[in-house]
């Protein structure tokens, strides 16, 4: 899961409107983030590398720790060409390869968001074929609902007319069941926000941490 926030920079100077602010709030979400964090779960914030002209843009990585070792364990042969085993930190894997050849970039991030093989090569192989001189590569889009819209969030290319396998559909199935759990924490968070509190993501997240110190 990706969560995706960021904070209002001058033009100019790209330095913060309100340092303060900035400081306050990361300084409490890394302190949320630090008490939300298991056995199982992971969370990590990253900046972007490249920004707009007046905002920087952070995200906010929540991961499953067994399933992510899982991965790195099945495709070691590709991940282990950059030093990478089951047990190394999530930090260290994406600054690796946010600075990759582009076609293994394309395929770390693809594995690593959980994306089914066949559609990692899929956007993989027609990327190199463009990029070789060839026509673009039409394709069609397999859509997973998540909670922020039914279409665009969690979708990967497969080719012109392709039919879903089993596959697609165990990964939609296991989102659904996930974005049910969600739901469910967000209608608690409704209820017990003031009127006059925003309802974010950010504030969500800070919620939960609250509800797990109690």
């Amino acid at each position: 899961m990706v969560h995706h926030f960021s904070f209002d920079t001058d033009s100019i100077s790209g330095e913060y409107l309100d340092r303060e602010t900035v400081n306050k709030d990361l300084t409490r979400l890394s302190h949320s983030l630090t008490i939300l964090s298991n056995d199982s779960i992971g969370y990590t914030v990253l900046p972007f590398k490249a920004n707009g002209k007046t905002k920087k843009t952070f995200e906010i990585l929540i991961y499953h720790k067994s399933s992510l070792n899982k991965l790195l364990s099945e495709k070691s042969e590709f991940f282990l060409r950059r030093g990478i085993i089951p047990g190394d930190n999530i930090e260290k894997i994406l600054a690796l390869y946010e600075f990759e050849d582009k076609y293994d970039r394309f395929k770390a991030y693809g594995h690593l968001f959980g994306y089914p093989d066949h559609a990692v090569d899929f956007f993989v192989e027609s990327a190199k074929h463009q990029d070789n001189g060839g026509e673009f590569v039409t394709r069609d889009f397999y859509q997973i609902p998540v909670a922020n819209g039914q279409e665009g969030r969690f979708v990967y290319a497969v080719p012109k007319d392709y039919e879903a396998k089993e596959i697609d559909e165990t990964l939609k199935s296991t989102a659904g069941i996930l974005l049910f759990r969600f739901q469910q924490d967000w209608e608690a968070y409704e209820e017990k926000t003031q009127p006059n509190q925003s309802f974010t993501n950010l504030n969500f997240l800070f919620f939960l941490a609250g509800q797990e110190r109690n």
